[in-house]
């Protein structure tokens, strides 16, 4: 069984799922949010907790590591959905061109 940082994945799974609301885009929304809107999530790992990105963890623990280099795009450009299907690793200068563009076209 994988562990994320400490926690096993089952625990860790049954967290992430207790933790968000499904809306009707199928966009799995994080219920706590930080100021920039994204999701976070503090798990205690031994003597110390850990802040997570939501949409971070939800992607490691349900599909598997985040290619290195690469970031995470919201493709349904919600920043507190951690949808894995809503989620494409990315160059950080994709990420930004995608995000430029949904702005302008906003």
């Amino acid at each position: 069984m994988r562990t994320m940082k400490g926690l096993s994945e089952a625990h860790a799974l049954r967290l992430l799922h207790a933790s968000y609301d499904i809306n009707e885009a199928g966009c799995w929304n994080w219920r706590w949010l930080d100021s920039w809107g994204y999701g976070k999530v503090a798990w205690q790992l031994a003597d110390s907790r850990r802040w997570w990105m939501a949409h971070r963890a939800s992607y490691e623990l349900l599909v598997g590591p985040i290619p290195t280099g690469l970031s995470l795009d919201h493709l349904c450009r919600n920043r507190s959905c951690i949808n894995p299907q809503h989620l494409e690793p990315v160059t950080i200068a994709e990420n930004n061109r995608r995000a430029m563009k949904a702005r302008v076209a906003a």
